[in-house]
């Protein structure tokens, strides 16, 4: 009596697999597919990256404008208040559009030079969204002459990447602009 599992059982067993195995080899039907589904987790994750780096070179070219368009506003008026400081930052915000301006922080200082010494000191400083600048007296030194002045402006802006599960780091863009007044040696704040 022949056992099941015998050496003819065996023979066609490994023929099968052998003739199943060369037959997979030479049909490259769903390959493309398969080789798609591969790369695609890549792509996406390119594709995002792109579309990040992009919000934020536009956000930061967003930013530097912003400075500047404040420093010019401010450089040309001969004084401001608060006021027209207020709509000063009113319409820069509106320069973030379609970004959020909840993460948009701007500060305005007026620094001043003695007019004997030329030491630089902070003469006033006006702030939107919580912004600041720390030692304006100091960032501003070396910027004029004795009985001159010139406008420190220093904005702030965090940017959330709007996929953050694939991006979780919050960057920080920072922009400082010195711009000098253009009709008067100082600009008063009233």
């Amino acid at each position: 009596m022949q056992k099941p599992f015998g050496p003819p059982f065996r023979a066609r067993f490994i023929n099968i697999v052998q003739t199943f195995g060369a037959r997979i080899r030479r049909d490259i039907r769903g390959a493309a597919a398969v080789e798609f589904a591969l790369i695609l987790p890549f792509l996406l994750i390119l594709l995002t990256g792109l579309v990040e780096l992009t919000n934020y070179m536009m956000v930061s070219r967003k930013i530097v404008a912003s400075t500047q368009v404040v420093g010019d506003l401010v450089g040309v008026e001969i004084s401001v208040n608060a006021g027209k400081m207020n709509n000063i930052f009113a319409a820069t915000s509106s320069l973030l559009a379609p970004f959020s301006t909840n993460q948009f922080r701007i500060a305005v200082a007026s620094v001043r030079y003695d007019q004997n010494t030329g030491v630089a000191s902070e003469d006033w400083q006006s702030v939107f969204n919580s912004g600041s600048i720390a030692n304006s007296a100091v960032i501003g030194d070396g910027f004029g002459g004795p009985g001159d002045s010139v406008i420190v402006v220093q904005a702030d802006y965090t940017y959330v990447p709007l996929v953050s599960s694939v991006f979780p780091l919050d960057l920080s863009i920072t922009e400082t602009a010195f711009v000098r007044p253009r009709r008067v040696r100082f600009v008063d704040f009233n």
